[in-house]
C-alpha cells in the first residue's frame, strides 16, 4: 500500500484510523473484490462488516448515535478504497446521502434510519434525474431539460 504518514494535512489520529481501515479492508473486502466485479454489488456482509467496524456514518454527531468526526476520516476512507481498486459505494453513503438525512431529515427519519446507516443495516442511495419537455415548433423538435436534485 501506498505510505501516507508523511503527509502535512492529516493528523496522527487520521494515520491511526487508515490503518484501520486498511485492516478491516484486508479482512473483509480484499478476498471478496472479484465477487464484487462480477455480480456488481457489495452485499449486505460487507456493509455490516463495515459498520461493526464503526466506517459507515462517521460525521454523524455524537447526540444523533454518531462518532462526530470530521470529514479527513471520510477521506482516508475513500482514498484506502480507492487504493484497494473497489468501486463499493461506501462514500457514496458517508459523503452525500448520510448528510441528508443528518441535515435535513425530520427526527423521525433520522430515528428511523441513521442508527441502520451507521450500523450498515440500511444502505442509502440517490437518483437524479432530468425532466424532459419536448416542444414542437416549426416541425423541429426541441428538447429542455430541468435537472432536479
Amino acid at each position: 500500500m501506498l505510505s501516507t504518514h508523511a503527509r502535512k494535512f492529516y493528523q496522527e489520529e487520521h494515520n491511526m484510523f487508515r490503518d484501520t481501515v486498511r485492516k478491516v479492508f484486508d479482512k473483509e473486502m480484499i478476498p471478496h473484490l472479484d465477487k464484487h466485479e462480477e455480480e456488481g454489488v457489495v452485499g449486505r456482509e460487507a456493509w455490516k462488516a463495515m459498520g461493526d467496524a464503526g466506517l459507515l456514518g462517521l460525521t454523524v454527531p455524537e447526540e444523533m448515535g454518531g462518532l462526530g468526526l470530521d470529514f479527513a476520516f471520510n477521506a482516508v476512507f475513500s482514498e484506502e478504497l480507492a487504493y484497494m481498486g473497489s468501486s463499493a459505494g461506501f462514500t457514496l453513503q458517508n459523503d452525500i446521502t448520510t448528510d441528508y438525512f443528518v441535515h435535513y431529515g425530520t427526527q423521525d427519519q433520522i430515528e428511523k434510519y441513521v442508527p441502520g446507516i451507521i450500523s450498515g443495516d440500511v444502505i442509502t442511495a440517490i437518483a437524479m434525474t432530468e425532466l424532459r419537455i419536448i416542444t414542437k415548433r416549426r416541425g423541429l423538435g426541441n428538447t429542455i431539460n430541468f435537472l432536479f436534485c
